[in-house]
């Protein structure tokens, strides 16, 4: 195989977050690899705040590392961002990061050990939930949020936040819908596993994404994904898709906490028996925004 290092392009799309996005930005500037080898693309997705300027500002004045800054106004979601950046990017390796996201300073040269030894085509990182907190909805996150071996494994897919693909994928998989406002990066990875890609897992190479730390970020997120599954759900899916509202089983939640917990120990058997009954609250948030899309699409059908 080739020695050289190959080109790495980092994807990120940004909405209203001036901090993070420059805490990533700063991180992506300090990482140990080729300045020329790799280049930063930052997609703005209409910002209403100082976050462009902000972006603007670290690509002017950083240490040489290529920063694109680039914009999409005219459609309101981070897949569609992030197809943006895909039109502008010229690595041989793209990663998808979020803005809220954080990693460390070998990122990219691990990513290059990995590519080097095992040529993947798509790969799904480690997330660790870190948070200044610690309320429920944080404890809830760090146990459940973010399983990228099970959703590499049995569902096919590694989220936009921790995803690292061979570009060339991308003309026989396609861009992602950006008509999806979640759920995108499920419909991409599923696209791309029934193309015959392998998708790979790697424990040891780790991104940090902050908890939802309040009922108002925890709803946010959930009721979006129930938007988003009324469009990623395809016929009987629907219909399966209504047995949500059903618990999982309390064994089974206990039992993938507990294994979970080892590694966060300020967190209690009464916090896990408080993230399940969490787990409901989601549960119905989830399907409720689920079931009022479905009918507010079906609606505006037949008008």
């Amino acid at each position: 195989m080739n020695n050289q290092k190959p080109f790495i392009s980092i994807i990120i799309p940004v909405y209203n977050d001036p901090l993070r996005i420059k805490k990533l930005l700063n991180a992506l500037i300090g990482q140990d690899y080729s300045k020329e080898k790799y280049e930063v693309i930052a997609v703005d997705n209409n910002s209403t705040d100082n976050t462009l300027n902000v972006i603007k500002e670290i690509a002017r004045n950083n240490n040489g590392t290529r920063i694109k800054v680039l914009t999409e106004n005219n459609i309101q979601t981070s897949y569609a961002t992030r197809n943006k950046g895909i039109e502008s990017a010229e690595g041989e390796l793209i990663i998808f990061l979020d803005s809220d996201t954080f990693v460390d300073n070998n990122l990219l040269q691990l990513i290059e050990n990995k590519y080097k030894k095992d040529k993947f085509s798509y790969a799904g990182l480690n997330i660790i939930i870190v948070s200044e907190t610690n309320n429920i909805f944080d404890k809830y996150d760090k146990l459940n949020a973010f399983n990228i071996m099970l959703f590499v494994e049995n569902r096919h897919f590694a989220p936009t936040c921790s995803l690292v693909i061979e570009k060339s994928i991308l003309k026989k998989v396609g861009l992602f819908r950006g008509d999806l406002i979640s759920g995108g990066d499920l419909e991409f990875g599923r696209r791309a596993y029934d193309y015959g890609i392998k998708q790979t897992y790697y424990d040891d190479i780790i991104v940090y994404h902050p908890a939802r730390s309040s009922f108002k970020e925890f709803y946010k997120k959930h009721s979006r994904i129930g938007r988003g599954k009324a469009y990623t759900c395809k016929g009987v899916e629907k219909i399966l898709f209504l047995k949500y509202i059903l618990p999982v089983r309390p064994s089974s939640f206990i039992r993938n906490s507990l294994k979970k917990s080892v590694n966060h120990i300020n967190i209690k058997k009464i916090d896990i028996f408080i993230a399940y009954l969490t787990d409901y609250l989601r549960r119905i948030i989830t399907l409720y925004h689920f079931c009022k899309e479905i009918a507010n699409t079906y609606m505006k059908k037949i008008k």
